[in-house]
């Protein structure tokens, strides 16, 4: 999934999606995830145990974090809308065969899945919830 993707190609093993409603199910089927910098989409692929390369929105303050941050914990690699194309494909082959990086994901897959983040924070805001008056 790439942001702004009007006019660019797929390649051989590559699908370019300009908007994807629901990425859930073309995430379990990717090597990597090609995103923006949203929170939702790169939680959701880490959670999934898929490398990133991250394209945040200029001057957008936590786009430009998330990506810092995957890059800094080994989690996929940020790049600008300047990149280059061949330097995206160096980048995708990178990370889709790199086992350092499959490592780091697969933990974090298995994190993710072992502590149930969604259905803890159901939980926790249940606890919350205001109780009603009688």
């Amino acid at each position: 999934m790439v942001p702004n993707a009007k006019g660019l190609r797929p390649g051989k093993n590559t699908r370019v999606y300009a908007q994807v409603i629901d990425p859930s199910k073309l995430m379990a089927r990717s090597s990597v995830v090609i995103c923006g910098g949203g929170h939702s989409t790169i939680m959701d692929a880490i959670s999934m145990g898929k490398p990133i390369i991250s394209v945040p929105d200029m001057f957008h303050f936590e786009q430009e974090s998330n990506a810092n941050q995957l890059q800094a914990l080994g989690f996929g690699t940020r790049i600008d809308y300047n990149t280059s194309e061949p330097i995206i494909e160096e980048l995708i082959l990178d990370h889709s065969t790199n086992r350092a990086i499959h490592k780091r994901m697969e933990t974090m897959a298995k994190l993710a899945k072992e502590i149930d983040g969604g259905k803890r924070m159901v939980e926790l805001a249940s606890e919350l919830k205001p109780k009603k008056k009688k």
